[in-house]
């Protein structure tokens, strides 16, 4: 984390909300993504674990929402949504952009909410590459702005597509300015590229690699899968290592 006086950060920022996208049907994928075993979890239950861990390391107070859509009972029987605010968008058929829509009208439009969050901060549920430091330095750029008083700027993340492209992407922090036209935003609007690109002027980007990895297609499962194998692979030998050089220091210890 960047050194920034915490009573001036608390005084500029008052809290973010994450909200977690997690509606769709995962048509092309032919099976629930949010439920993919990722190491010894569900990849939802990653994604909102990290988030809790994101608030916890940021020291900002905020809150972690997960949308919900398709497959909404089968998700809730696996995942453990404690210490989330759940939300459960009716209408997912319609994609990204509803459900960035219906969470922003059902969160932060209210009242009661308005003097709470100073920015929200939209993620994907299958971003499986995501790391805590990732989404700390987006935190951290939002707070550079603040600190300069800039309160109209989007920080988003931004990788090289393999067409050696640079391209923007979710995760990305709007700050309160941008609540009301992202409650809009419509269908054809795909998710908040839209927003984005009206904006393009007052976007940062945070050069962020592993935010070019999801899971739509059965060609991107398989590059997560192949991950997995290789973690599990690294996990024995490493058990295997540990588990040699306790025999050799047993054997050391009785021979003497």
């Amino acid at each position: 984390m960047s050194e920034f006086s915490q009573a001036k950060l608390s005084h500029n920022i008052k809290g973010l909300a994450i909200i977690i996208c997690a509606a769709g049907n995962s048509s092309r994928l032919g099976q629930p993504k949010q439920l993919l075993k990722f190491n010894e979890e569900k990849l939802l239950q990653r994604q909102l674990n990290l988030m809790q861990q994101v608030l916890i390391q940021s020291g900002l107070t905020g809150q972690v929402v997960c949308v919900l859509g398709a497959n909404t009972g089968k998700i809730i029987e696996q995942i453990n949504f404690s210490q989330v605010n759940v939300l459960i968008n009716d209408n997912w058929q319609q994609g990204l952009s509803s459900t960035i829509a219906f969470a922003i009208h059902k969160l932060l439009l209210h009242k009661t909410n308005e003097s709470v969050f100073d920015g929200v901060m939209i993620v994907l549920a299958d971003q499986w590459k995501l790391q805590l430091q990732d989404i700390l330095s987006l935190i951290d750029s939002w707070k550079e702005q603040s600190q300069l008083n800039n309160n109209e700027q989007i920080i988003c993340s931004e990788f090289l597509s393999e067409e050696h492209q640079l391209k923007l992407s979710p995760p990305v922090i709007f700050p309160c300015k941008y609540f009301s036209e992202l409650a809009l935003l419509s269908p054809s609007d795909k998710g908040a590229q839209w927003l984005l690109n009206k904006y393009r002027n007052r976007v940062s980007v945070v050069s962020i690699l592993n935010a070019k990895f999801d899971i739509d297609t059965p060609e991107q499962l398989a590059l997560f899968n192949q991950s997995q194998n290789q973690n599990q692979n690294q996990n024995q030998n490493q058990n295997q290592n540990q588990n040699q050089l306790g025999l050799d220091l047993l054997s050391g210890t009785l021979s003497n």
